[in-house]
């Protein structure tokens, strides 16, 4: 391993005293090993990129992970509340176009941040300004199929472009990643012209070419780590779906025994996901077979999907008047001005 591939902490022998003698006056210097803190690149402009060492620092968690995954969780919000409040055939299509490349730009962010050092300003800068256009997109999705498609795109190719400089110079700066970068980079531009020729069609002739772009950019090659993180948001979302306000002074009614049913769901799928499937299976889909891998990889995404929109659905439930124990007329109405309080 090169000295520069990590950062380390250096030991060093001082002599520092030890005790002092009444009788002599001298003091009595006592070598000893002194870890010194590791070097710090957070305040330099630019640092020549380097792919993280996991076997150093394991245990190292960087804070920009977890702020990328409460934005996502947000947008997930965003996007799924949208598509509930209008459960049509085009509200589902809207959401599968505008669900999967913001799966593709969290996916972009999670492989920079947890596989190559990011601590200089000029990186940061560059994870910075993905996340602006990511809210940017999902600033357009409401009308994303009519009016607000082109900003849509343009802020979603945005994100891609500055993925594909990313690309570019860590195959100049890293040798023996460059022919992984190289293809990433052909995954990146083929769709792009595919997402520009969509711009300038209307709303019908321009669905198959969405579909190509998306179906290009979303590979197999999504780890079997981050896949497993990206559930986790989507059962973290589906537990604030599920919270409300109370306006009685008595809460225990309908609303609370419905948040308590719909906390043990997800509190079950959660167990079954995580524990009981990898407790009991010798080996994961993904690891046993390359057919198996595909297959377990391509039934992840219309169940991450599904998933998003039952439980947005399920906050729904939550809060709605369907069985006697559930409010009067006048709450009914009060609901519907407050949606998350009964």
């Amino acid at each position: 391993m090169s000295q520069d591939a990590t950062k380390s902490s250096k030991a060093i022998p001082l002599k520092i005293p030890e005790h002092q003698d009444s009788s002599s006056g001298t003091e009595t210097q006592v070598e000893k090993q002194v870890d010194l803190p590791p070097s710090d690149d957070d305040a330099r402009f630019w640092t020549r990129p380097k792919i993280k060492q996991y076997w150093h620092s394991a245990n190292n968690i960087d804070t920009s992970v977890l702020f990328v995954d409460l934005l996502y969780v947000g947008i997930i919000a965003v996007n799924a509340d949208t598509t509930i409040e209008g459960p049509t055939r085009t509200a589902f299509l809207r959401f599968s176009v505008t669900f999967l490349p913001t799966w593709k730009i969290w996916s972009d962010i999670s492989i920079l941040v947890s596989q190559f050092e990011i601590g200089n300003v000029t990186e940061r800068s560059i994870i910075l300004f993905i996340l602006a256009c990511l809210v940017g997109y999902t600033t357009n999705i409401h009308s994303a199929l009519c009016t607000t498609y082109a900003q849509l795109v343009a802020f979603y190719l945005a994100a891609r472009i500055a993925v594909a400089i990313v690309t570019v110079v860590l195959a100049i700066f890293i040798p023996r990643i460059r022919p992984i970068m190289l293809l990433n980079l052909i995954s990146i531009i083929i769709p792009m012209a595919f997402w520009v020729r969509s711009c300038f069609l209307d709303i019908y002739t321009r669905e198959p070419l969405i579909w190509l772009a998306i179906c290009w950019a979303v590979d197999v090659q999504d780890r079997l780590q981050r896949v497993g993180a990206f559930v986790s948001l989507i059962f973290g979302y589906s537990v604030v779906g599920i919270l409300y306000q109370s306006l009685r002074k008595f809460g225990l009614n309908a609303f609370f025994g419905k948040a308590v049913l719909a906390l043990v769901q997800e509190f079950c799928f959660n167990w079954i996901y995580f524990d009981v499937d990898e407790k009991y299976h010798q080996a994961q889909p993904a690891k046993r077979h390359t057919i198996s891998a595909v297959l377990w990889f391509n039934a992840h995404l219309p169940f991450i999907m599904s998933y998003t929109l039952s439980s947005a659905a399920l906050s729904k439930l939550v809060v709605a008047h369907d069985c006697p124990n559930a409010g009067s007329k006048a709450s009914r109405r009060r609901v519907k001005r407050s949606s998350r309080r009964v």
